[in-house]
C-alpha cells in the first residue's frame, strides 16, 4: 500500500460523509467502505458492566519473579479466548465496556500490566522492556489455559501483542496468537518510519522524550497530555493519571484514581526508558511479520499517533489485514467510540472465526 493509494483512500471515507464509518482493508479483497457502524451493543452499558464484575474472577499469574494479575470471566467455558491489553496509562477495568458485550460469546479477560494496580512493579527500567512485556502475556494465556487466544492491545498493550504475535526472534512464543487485534498502535516499522521521517510525527511525541528522563516522575506532566485536562504544571501524579482515563466518563474518575494509586509512576514511565529511542530518531528496523488475521483499529484525531504509521503494515502481515479508521475518535478509540469499536471487533471476529 504506496502512500499514494492510502492518501486516496482516506479521501474517499471522507467524501462519502461517513463521519463515524470506517475504512477496511482486508487482505487481498482490496478497499470497502464501511457505511456508520451499527450499534448492535447491549442496551444498557452499566447493566452489562454490572453483571461482567458479578461473574469476574480476579487471578494471578507468576513469571518468573513478578506477579501479574487478571481479571477473567468463563475461565474453563471452553469458548474462544479474548484476552484484552491496556496502554498508558491503563488498568483491567479499561476494558470493561468491550469484555462486557463479549463474554457470552467468549472468554474474556484483561490483565494489569507490570507496574500498574495489582500487578508487581519490578524495580529497572530493563523490566519494562517489551519482550518481558510479551512473556507475561504468554504466562496469562496459559494461566487460562485456552491457547491460542486473540489478542487485543491498546498503545503499549498494543507493542507487546504485536510482539507476541511474532513469536519473538527465537519463535520461543509462537503459538499463543490465534488473531491479532490493535487500537491506536501500529506496527512498530511503521512507527520507526514515520518518526524517522516525518517531522511532525516526532513532534506528536515529543512527551515520551520527556517520560524517558529519569526524574520524569518528579517533572511537570507535558502540556502535550496536560492540556487535555486543563492542568497546566500538574506532576505525573495518579490522580493526573486518572484525570487522563475519565476524560470521557468523569464519574468514574474516583475507581480510576484509586487504581492510579496502586500503580508505580516510575514503572509507568519505565515503559518509555525501556523502548522508546532517543532523538535523533533512526531509521525503521523492526521489520517482523506475523501470519495471524490482523485488524487495526485506530482513532484519525489522535493527537500523539498519525494514522499514516498504518501505511505499509500489508508487508508486515502474511494473512488477513483489515484496516478500520474512525473518524472523530482519538488515541483512547475505544473509550471515544465504544459503539463502533464493538461492531467492527464483533463483525471481524465472526469473520475470521
Amino acid at each position: 500500500m504506496d502512500r499514494a493509494r492510502w492518501i486516496t483512500r482516506r479521501r474517499l471515507l471522507r467524501d462519502a460523509g461517513a463521519g463515524a464509518g470506517a475504512l477496511t482493508l482486508a487482505g487481498a479483497g482490496g478497499l470497502q467502505l464501511g457505511t456508520e457502524a451499527r450499534a448492535a451493543t447491549p442496551t444498557s452499558w452499566q447493566a452489562s458492566v454490572r453483571e461482567l464484575e458479578r461473574r469476574v474472577e480476579s487471578r494471578y499469574v507468576q513469571n518468573g519473579d513478578v506477579r501479574i494479575h487478571y481479571a477473567v470471566a468463563g475461565r474453563g467455558s471452553g469458548k474462544p479466548l479474548l484476552l484484552f491489553v491496556h496502554g498508558f496509562p491503563g488498568w483491567w477495568w479499561t476494558w470493561r465496556h468491550l469484555m462486557a458485550a463479549f463474554m457470552d460469546r467468549y472468554t474474556v479477560a484483561a490483565l494489569d500490566m507490570r507496574g500498574y494496580h495489582l500487578s508487581d512493579k519490578p524495580e529497572g527500567v530493563e523490566r519494562y522492556r517489551i519482550e518481558e512485556l510479551v512473556v507475561d502475556l504468554a504466562y496469562v494465556i496459559e494461566d487460562i489455559g485456552q491457547k491460542p487466544a486473540t489478542v487485543i492491545g491498546h498503545d503499549w498493550g498494543g507493542g507487546a501483542c504485536w510482539g507476541l504475535a511474532w513469536g519473538g526472534p527465537d519463535g520461543a512464543a509462537q503459538g499463543y496468537v490465534e488473531r491479532l487485534v490493535t487500537l491506536n498502535c501500529p506496527h512498530p516499522w511503521g512507527l520507526e518510519r514515520e518518526r524517522h521521517q516525518n517531522p511532525a510525527q516526532a513532534a506528536a511525541t515529543r512527551y515520551a522524550q520527556e517520560f524517558r528522563r529519569p526524574d520524569a516522575a518528579q517533572r511537570a506532566l507535558p502540556q502535550q497530555m496536560a492540556r487535555k485536562m486543563y492542568y497546566v504544571q500538574t506532576r505525573v501524579t495518579p490522580l493526573a493519571l486518572a484525570l487522563i482515563l475519565s476524560v470521557k466518563e468523569p464519574l468514574d474518575l474516583p475507581r480510576h484514581y484509586e487504581a492510579m494509586r496502586r500503580t508505580s509512576i516510575q514503572a509507568a514511565l519505565n515503559y518509555y526508558g525501556a523502548n522508546w529511542p532517543a532523538e535523533p530518531y533512526p531509521a525503521p528496523s523492526t521489520d517482523f511479520k506475523v501470519r495471524c488475521p490482523t485488524l487495526c483499529i485506530f482513532g484519525e484525531k489522535d493527537e500523539f499517533l498519525f494514522v499514516d504509521t498504518l501505511d505499509g503494515t500489508h508487508r508486515f502481515v502474511e494473512n488477513d489485514l483489515s484496516i478500520e479508521i474512525i473518524q472523530r475518535a482519538e488515541h483512547f478509540v475505544h473509550n471515544d467510540a465504544r459503539h463502533q469499536v464493538t461492531q467492527i471487533l464483533g463483525d471481524w471476529l465472526e469473520r475470521t472465526a
